[in-house]
């Protein structure tokens, strides 16, 4: 199919329907493309978001059904359930803006927290040595240890 794929998108499984989503991207940030038996195209829709889903790195993480981004402009999350097909306008502000090239990934505690942490960014200098850690199940953003020195 003609425009199939882009770059810069990010990816999420719904694993009740066994369905790949696949969502933003630099040419439409605002795609959502989802396949079943990895071949077939179901549907391409628009999503319903002000937000802009597109970005370098890893930008996005995936815990249970919902799929976190990192916003565009680097300043803020988007969650995107994979079941329900539902996306939220990014309201959780990240602490330390990373611009397109933050990465971001998750961790589930034993006792069942659940974490985001988001690394790197643009700086004058070439990169953030920064790691800023999301507590979701309180909401809050958590002390970051000091980066390491190299």
């Amino acid at each position: 199919a003609e425009g199939l794929f882009d770059r810069a998108m990010a990816v999420g499984f719904d694993a009740a329907n066994e369905t790949i989503l696949i969502l933003g991207g630099w040419d439409n940030k605002r795609q959502l493309r989802t396949f079943k038996d990895f071949v077939v195209e179901l549907q391409q829709s628009d999503l319903s978001i002000s937000g802009q889903i597109y970005g370098f790195g890893q930008f996005y993480t995936q815990l249970n059904d919902t799929l976190w981004m990192i916003e565009s402009g680097g300043q803020s999350f988007i969650r995107f359930n994979t079941e329900s097909r539902e996306i939220d306008e990014p309201t959780i502000t990240i602490q330390i803006d990373v611009n397109i090239y933050g990465c971001l990934a998750s961790s589930v505690s034993a006792n069942g927290k659940e974490y985001l942490f988001v690394v790197g960014g643009p700086s004058t200098s070439g990169s953030f040595k920064t790691l800023q850690i999301y507590d979701i199940t309180s909401g809050q953003w958590m002390s970051s240890p000091p980066p390491p020195t190299l």
